[in-house]
């Protein structure tokens, strides 16, 4: 026979624990261990979720064709040493959270070399990747 014996949990009031014959440990509230289940689910459904999404983001880096520096390009590490070179981040910037792939819209940048131009686009490829899961190829 198994032993048993009243219990209260403060959180589901009332239960009957029973004694594990072989660890001789009392059985905890059901409902406190459903809970507990239920959140470690919940927290390896969030861990395959964020997972699948690395892969996701890995995957569209891949294809975008970037490496090297162009893969550590971004608007924040970008240097504007002029106000001009500011008003070209601030314009890239604003094409990078406004476009849309079948709007039509296009940036150029010109200038002469070291100036960031290459720099700027692949902050705004990465940005379109990482910031909105847009594709860049």
């Amino acid at each position: 026979m198994t032993d048993t014996r009243k219990e209260n949990c403060p959180i589901h009031g009332d239960y009957s624990a029973r004694v594990n014959a072989e660890t001789g440990r009392w059985t905890r509230c059901w409902g406190c261990v459903e809970a507990e289940i239920q959140a470690q689910e919940a927290q390896d459904r969030q861990r395959e979720k964020a997972a699948e999404a690395g892969q996701v983001l890995a995957q569209l880096i891949d294809s975008s064709g970037m490496e090297g520096r162009m893969l550590r390009a971004s608007f924040e590490s970008y240097e504007a040493r002029t106000p001009a070179q500011a008003a070209v981040l601030a314009a890239c910037k604003a094409f990078a959270e406004s476009v849309e792939l079948d709007g039509g819209r296009n940036l150029w940048l010109i200038g002469p070399p070291g100036t960031g131009k290459t720099h700027l686009g692949s902050a705004i490829v990465s940005h379109l990747i990482r910031e909105r899961g847009i594709p860049a190829a």
